[in-house]
C-alpha cells in the first residue's frame, strides 16, 4: 500500500500508527507500506526509519501528487495497490476489508471515507464518501495491471486537485467498474482550507480536466457556481468568526477564478483555425 507525503510528519505519524502490524487486523506478512516522500526536506526519511521501521521510505520525484503516487507504485512489490493519504486514519480492519473483497472479482475497489471530527466552521473541509461512487485516491485499491493499463496517474496534474478524478474517469473509459467496500474504512479529519488565492489557483486543474474532455466550464456559470457552493457551505455549517471571514474569501476566490479564466482558456483549449 502507498502513502504519499509532503512535509507533514505530524500527520504522517498518526497515519502510519494506524497501519502498524499490531494495529491492522490483516496479517503483517500480507501487506507492505510504501511512504513516498515528495518534500524538498528529507526529514520523513529519518522519521520513518526510527519510528516505523516496517515501512519503506522512498524519495519522491518532486513533481506533484500524481507523480508521487506513481513513484510509490514503482517501489511496491504486490499485484494489488492500495492508496491512502498522509492525513488519513485507516481503521484496524481497513486492509482486511479490502483483502476479503477481492473475492467479489472486480479489479478496482473503493472504501468508505468518513469525517468523524465534523466541520467546526465553514473554513474546514474533508472528502466524505460513505456510500461509494467517487473512487478517491485517499481510499482505493486496484490491481496493478489495471493501474498500469491506463498509465497510472497523469503527471501533468502538478497541483493537489483533480488528479484522482482524471484517474477515475480514465479507468471508466477503459471499461473498468468498481465495487464499494463498506468495511474498508478510512477517517479523514477535517482540515482548514487554504486561502482564497491558493484555492483559485487550484481551480486551474479543474479547468484543465474539463477542457481536455471537451467540456470546458463556461466563464460566468463557473464563477457563480464556485461562489454559490462556498456560500451554501457557510450557511449549512456552524457559524462564528470563521463564517464572517469565509464570505469575503468566497468572493475573492470567485473573482480570481474569473480573472484567470481567459489565461486558462488560452492555455488548454486548442486554437481554432
Amino acid at each position: 500500500m502507498i502513502v504519499p507525503t509532503y512535509h507533514r510528519n505530524d500527520l504522517l505519524e498518526k497515519c502510519l500508527a494506524c497501519l502498524a502490524p499490531d494495529v491492522q487486523s490483516l496479517p503483517a506478512d500480507q501487506y507492505e507500506v510504501i511512504v513516498t516522500d515528495d518534500g524538498v526536506k528529507t526529514t520523513a526519511k529519518e522519521f520513518v526509519g526510527d519510528k516505523f521501521p516496517w515501512a519503506r521510505w522512498s524519495e519522491g520525484p518532486h513533481r506533484g501528487p500524481a507523480s508521487n503516487r506513481n513513484n510509490g507504485v514503482k517501489h511496491a512489490l504486490g499485484a494489488w495497490l492500495v492508496f491512502t493519504d498522509d492525513d488519513c486514519l485507516p481503521k484496524p480492519d481497513w486492509l482486511k476489508g479490502y483483502a476479503e473483497a477481492i473475492k467479489e472479482g472486480s479489479g478496482v475497489y473503493e472504501g468508505k471515507t468518513t469525517c468523524e471530527s465534523g466541520f467546526p466552521t465553514p473554513l474546514f473541509t474533508a472528502p466524505v464518501n460513505e456510500t461509494g461512487g467517487f473512487l478517491w485516491s485517499c481510499n482505493m485499491m486496484l490491481r496493478r495491471d489495471a493501474f498500469e493499463g491506463i498509465g497510472g496517474f497523469d503527471e501533468s496534474y502538478q497541483l493537489v486537485s483533480m488528479e484522482d478524478i482524471d484517474f477515475r474517469e480514465r479507468l471508466r473509459d477503459a471499461g473498468h467498474t468498481w465495487v464499494f467496500v463498506s468495511e474498508a474504512v478510512v477517517d479523514h479529519p477535517a482540515r482548514r482550507l487554504v486561502g482564497p488565492v491558493k484555492l483559485a489557483g487550484i481551480k486551474e486543474s479543474e479547468y484543465m480536466f474539463f477542457a481536455r474532455r471537451g467540456n470546458p466550464p463556461k466563464w460566468l456559470n463557473w464563477t457563480w457556481q464556485i461562489l454559490y457552493v462556498r456560500l451554501r457551505e457557510i450557511y449549512r455549517r456552524p457559524r462564528g468568526f470563521d463564517a464572517v471571514k469565509a464570505v469575503p474569501y468566497a468572493f475573492v476566490e470567485a473573482f480570481l477564478v474569473a480573472a484567470k479564466y481567459p489565461f486558462w482558456r488560452k492555455r488548454y483549449l486548442p486554437t481554432k483555425r
